[in-house]
């Protein structure tokens, strides 16, 4: 919601959220640990370093519990909106599809959905901390805000959103990809 927000904004565009859709989980992987937990003071993390996916790879490592973020942080943070980094952790910000190549190089490394399965990582079973289905960074369908009580709009939400399509999406994508209703 957030990159749609920016996009509204920066397009001075009237749209509307009719209904979510999938979350592809972000998760944080490592050749070496097998819980974030084991992070050692000093060890280098890595996370993308663009917009909004910088906040959410610093928001993942927040919620495992290993540094906090500045509340007043925006889609544009970095590091430097870290404000408790308890075990000294070094980030290192990459681009984001660097990060599977440089898993080696750090002790741990927050990895989105798309760059993770291109390097034969399964968020399910490889990663040792991932997002949940209550992530913010859900995919919407999205509407001119004219149109948001079309019944069109409010079909296709009753039939995305039905129990058939959720089991399809569990069982197709084995955890790589997760509903969001």
């Amino acid at each position: 919601k957030s990159y749609l927000d920016v996009f509204k904004a920066e397009r001075n565009m009237k749209l509307a959220e009719v209904f979510s859709t999938v979350t592809f989980p972000m998760g944080v992987y490592s050749k070496d640990i097998k819980d974030v937990k084991d992070l050692k003071e000093g060890d280098a993390i890595a996370v993308p370093n663009d917009p909004t996916n910088e906040l959410r790879a610093l928001k993942l490592f927040e919620k495992a519990g290993v540094l906090k973020v500045d509340p007043k942080a925006t889609e544009k943070a970095t590091a430097k909106d870290v404000i408790e980094n308890p075990k000294k952790l070094k980030i290192v910000e990459l681009e984001a599809s660097q990060l599977p190549t440089q898993l080696s190089e750090v002790k741990a490394a927050a990895i989105n959905t798309n760059f993770a399965l291109g390097a034969k990582l399964s968020p399910a079973k490889d990663s040792i901390f991932r997002e949940g289905k209550d992530s913010p960074y859900v995919n919407w369908v999205v509407v001119r805000t004219e149109n948001k009580d079309d019944a069109v709009v409010n079909k296709l939400k009753k039939a995305y959103q039905s129990k058939e399509v959720k089991e399809f999406i569990e069982k197709k994508f084995d955890g790589s990809v997760l509903p969001s209703w």
